[in-house]
């Protein structure tokens, strides 16, 4: 059995909750991108469903990193 597999997810703190406290939090997030009111990020499906069952952010899962990378590659030609 492999490692467990990682999702790209949009986390949004939910209030009272900011998300500079969220950030702080010792979630182990790979954070791809910060945007004023949510997180991109690289998370495995433990640490996803751990923020949701503590109830301190929402989680929408975009799509597994293997595929985002995939997906990426095509739009960038591979031109490494």
């Amino acid at each position: 059995m492999g490692e467990p597999e990682q999702w790209v997810a949009r986390v949004r703190p939910v209030p009272p909750l900011s998300l500079d406290a969220l950030l702080r939090m010792p979630f182990g997030l790979d954070v791809w991108e910060r945007g004023d009111d949510a997180l991109i990020v690289a998370a495995g499906e433990a640490q996803l469903s751990g923020l949701e069952r503590r109830g301190v952010a929402r989680v929408e899962r975009i799509s597994p990193v293997r595929e985002w990378q995939a997906q990426a590659g095509q739009l960038g030609g591979n031109d490494a």
